[in-house]
């Protein structure tokens, strides 16, 4: 079966490692599954890192960030928000200061389309 085809809810098995925080899954769909599986998107735009971000899953977000690099640092949800703003809205200091020290450093200051930063987000 094709790792990268999403189910009905339109997420992929990445997407499923991510919301569990399953880092052998992970590990295994990056290293076997079709390139580009990383950047794959929910419906609402949400990548597999956006959702380990909000899920507070630091291992599976470090070694998703390690394989999509900068490109998918960058990747916002349908509503612009960055993976480091949706880990600043759910309270998750670790994986917050993991984005930042990886690339994630321009997230701060980007906003979402309600024109809301991570300052906010984290203050919220």
């Amino acid at each position: 079966a094709d790792p990268s085809v999403a189910d009905d809810q339109g997420l992929t098995a990445l997407h499923y490692a991510a919301i569990d925080g399953n880092m052998k899954l992970a590990r295994t769909l990056l290293e076997h599954g079709p390139a580009g599986l990383v950047f794959c998107e929910a419906p609402g735009g949400e990548t597999s890192l956006w959702i380990a971000c909000a899920r507070g899953h630091l291992n599976v977000a470090k070694m998703l960030i390690e394989a999509g690099q900068e490109a998918l640092l960058r990747k916002t949800s349908n509503d612009g928000c960055s993976c480091l703003y949706i880990a600043c809205q759910t309270g998750h200091l670790e994986v917050a200061e993991a984005l930042i020290k990886t690339g994630g450093k321009a997230l701060l200051l980007k906003k979402t389309q309600d024109g809301h930063s991570c300052l906010h987000a984290s203050c919220a």
